[in-house]
């Protein structure tokens, strides 16, 4: 896959101090992490950062995380990146939503940094 390049990981959240969370254990982890808090800083950050894997939140100010990964997936070279869901929603028509928008994976609020990395690191295997 990339075995040269770092593993760059986009956290897309709102709670600005759960994004910092996150951000900086997986960087401790050994990869290059950049939060975004919306749709606009998310859309700003991705054609530079170009990121391996997407951590999103759903329910987002504006654009939502499944709106959000739709227009993601018209990105050059976004098609096909695991995007996980983030979020504290868990019902059963949200579970219906993220498999019909090709969501890699789900991973319900709250949840440890092991559970995040283990997500991220199957989502990344199966892109292999």
């Amino acid at each position: 896959m990339r075995t040269q390049d770092p593993i760059r990981i986009l956290v897309v959240d709102d709670n600005s101090d759960l994004a910092f969370i996150i951000r900086e254990s997986l960087v401790v982890s050994g990869w290059l992490c950049v939060a975004a808090r919306n749709a606009e800083e998310t859309f700003a950050v991705v054609p530079t950062f170009k990121p391996h894997c997407i951590l999103m939140d759903l329910g987002l100010p504006g654009m939502d995380g499944f709106e959000i990964t739709r227009e993601l997936r018209n990105f050059p070279g976004l098609a096909e990146i695991p995007i996980i869901a983030h979020t504290a929603w868990d019902d059963f028509q949200t579970r219906i939503r993220l498999r019909a928008a090709n969501f890699a994976g789900h991973i319900v609020k709250p949840a440890g940094i092991s559970t995040i990395i283990t997500k991220v690191e199957t989502a990344l295997s199966a892109c292999q």
